[in-house]
């Protein structure tokens, strides 16, 4: 809580590790909060970060910014393709206080990340609905005093909150009211020339943040580790497929089907139970999944974030849409197949796909001149024409490479 000039120490060698709360530095020997939070932020991962560098001589980088907030209020599976540029945000300012605006559905991907120090939810349903609501997340913010926001996803609301807060320096895109932005890129997303994770990468680089070799980060607490433990003891299951045949939109669905289809093909030629993991609006798929497949497989619906990501830790192989819970098993390494439909280049397994190199991408390219997504007048060919056949022989190639 000290300030670090005053009593810091002298010796060219030295590292001060800390936390910019707003309060600091407090020189007081009661913490106003009663909670030391200036101490307990401080991770020993990062002690540790210091610790070897000051070891191995290597140059320790200059915390530029003291308080920084990153922004991404859209899907889960955006959310984890940014947690690489969340790492090499800490790694170039290792002594910021970094916070991280998403939306309330998606705050629990963040739980555990030694990266981030306070996640603030944006509840636009709840309390930050309506004018009052967006006034009652401007004074959180400005509460908080950020002397840096970085803008992963434009929006309207997030550039107004920005600016209304008083956040002095707004990094971002010429996109969404990006004009309130101060510092600005432009927006080229939807040309789908890169993933998503690389496009996080050049917001970054205009604020001198030039390394891009960070994996992807979610995390398990234990908790919801002894939950999955326990569910899989209880039901006698130690390797499982886990299926997600769900998705946020029918330009991404392969026909369910085709997922019950192909859990029969592997029970059948593998001798290893399937089991189903159905989202918020999946649930209509059960009744038709039990119906085919009966006891032999295992339908889990709505699950908590925290349990899902449990759960999919647990399992052997990962067969998916392009969804949420693919990028949760990307982040997590699970060798993965994952089903694309959709040839525009910024809705493309190239923007959106899994970063994991063993991955492997299933799509099939039937010459549409301009892809309508979820206005398609082919009945989303690209997606009927992938057959289980050939989706069970990848599945089978993938399992033969991890025997091996």
């Amino acid at each position: 809580p000290t300030d670090e000039i005053k009593y810091g120490p002298l010796a060219g060698n030295s590292v001060v590790v800390r936390r910019y709360f707003p309060c600091a530095p407090c020189e007081r020997a009661q913490c106003r909060f009663r909670d030391k939070r200036c101490l307990t932020a401080i991770k020993p991962e990062w002690v540790f970060y210091w610790l070897k560098r000051i070891l191995e001589k290597k140059e320790v980088p200059e915390t530029r910014f003291h308080r920084v907030l990153l922004t991404r209020c859209d899907k889960i599976g955006d959310l984890i393709l940014t947690t690489p540029a969340i790492t090499a945000v800490r790694t170039s300012w290792p002594n910021a206080y970094v916070g991280f605006m998403c939306s309330k559905y998606t705050e629990d991907i963040l739980k555990g990340n030694p990266d981030v120090d306070e996640v603030i939810s944006l509840d636009k349903t709840g309390r930050h609905r309506g004018i009052l609501g967006f006034l009652k997340l401007v004074r959180e913010i400005r509460s908080k005093k950020f002397e840096i926001m970085i803008n992963f996803h434009p929006t309207n609301r997030v550039h107004l909150a920005g600016l209304f807060a008083g956040i002095p320096l707004r990094v971002g895109y010429d996109w969404k009211m990006g004009v309130l932005n101060n510092v600005v890129i432009k927006h080229k997303k939807h040309l789908g020339e890169k993933s998503e994770a690389q496009y996080n990468f050049d917001l970054l680089e205009v604020l001198g943040v030039k390394n891009r070799d960070f994996p992807q980060r979610i995390s398990v607490s234990p908790e919801e580790e002894n939950w999955a433990e326990n569910e899989l003891l209880r039901r006698g299951i130690d390797r499982f497929v886990l299926i997600h045949p769900g998705a946020n939109c029918p330009s991404k669905l392969w026909p369910l089907d085709n997922f019950i289809q192909l859990a029969e093909k592997i029970m059948y030629n593998f001798d290893i139970p399937v089991m189903f993991i159905l989202g918020p609006g999946e649930g209509y798929m059960e009744e038709k999944i039990t119906q085919v497949l009966g006891e032999k497989t295992v339908v889990y619906k709505n699950l908590s974030l925290r349990r899902l990501v449990a759960l999919i830790s647990k399992c052997s192989f990962f067969i998916s849409n392009d969804s949420g819970p693919m990028h949760i098993a990307d982040a997590l390494m699970k060798p993965l197949v994952v089903i694309f439909g959709r040839s525009q280049p910024g809705l493309s397994s190239r923007r959106w796909g899994p970063l994991n190199k063993s991955a492997v991408v299933v799509w099939r390219d039937v010459g549409c001149q301009k892809c309508l997504a979820h206005n398609c007048q082919k009945g989303f060919l690209c997606l009927q024409s992938i057959t289980v056949d050939e989706v069970f022989d990848i599945f089978k190639q993938q399992m033969e490479r991890i025997a091996v």
